[in-house]
């Protein structure tokens, strides 16, 4: 015997088969596609939070104090992310009042490319440098304080795609 709903959702065919309708898989569709853009937005969102946690730091560290301090290690580092990639990667340490530090950061968008080839030969180690530091948290620490324009980010294109999904996937679980 069938279900009693068999009949309200069977396709009419010429075999009375009871095949899926279309009407379930558009809806099977519709929630993939919202599940995508909900998991693409939390992406986004995240992303865009990065980036501005770094041009807040960047703006900050504009008025921080330095100490003086001497670079450890410098070398280049090599990625093939998104395609071939060069930065440079640094140690340093740093005293301030009585406690040693160590950093990592050169800049906080970090140098890339030929920047980044020129600042492995400008931090060779053993030399001298000035650090600035956060003062309510030494151990936030960068060498190079950011050019007056700031750092260029992608915050925008992530805002964008974060809001386009998230309406996308709305605009599907409500229809």
């Amino acid at each position: 015997m069938r279900h009693p709903f068999a009949a309200r959702w069977a396709v009419p065919g010429p075999d009375h088969s009871g095949r899926t309708p279309p009407r379930s898989r558009v809806l099977a569709t519709c929630i993939a596609i919202a599940v995508f853009s909900a998991a693409t937005s939390i992406v986004c969102l995240w992303q865009a939070k990065a980036d501005l946690d770094l041009r807040t730091l960047s703006s900050e560290s504009r008025a921080w104090p330095s100490a003086p301090g001497e670079i450890i290690e410098a070398q280049l580092d090599r990625s093939s992310g998104r395609g071939p990639s060069v930065g440079a990667s640094v140690r340093y340490r740093f005293i301030v009042g009585e406690k040693t530090f160590e950093g990592r950061n050169i800049a906080f968008d970090g140098p890339r490319g030929a920047a980044a080839e020129n600042a492995v030969r400008r931090y060779r180690p053993g030399t001298k440098v000035r650090v600035l530091y956060r003062p309510r948290a030494p151990s936030t620490s960068v060498l190079e304080r950011p050019s007056s324009t700031g750092s260029t980010g992608s915050t925008g294109w992530q805002r964008t795609g974060a809001l386009a999904f998230t309406a996308l996937g709305a605009g599907l679980l409500t229809a």
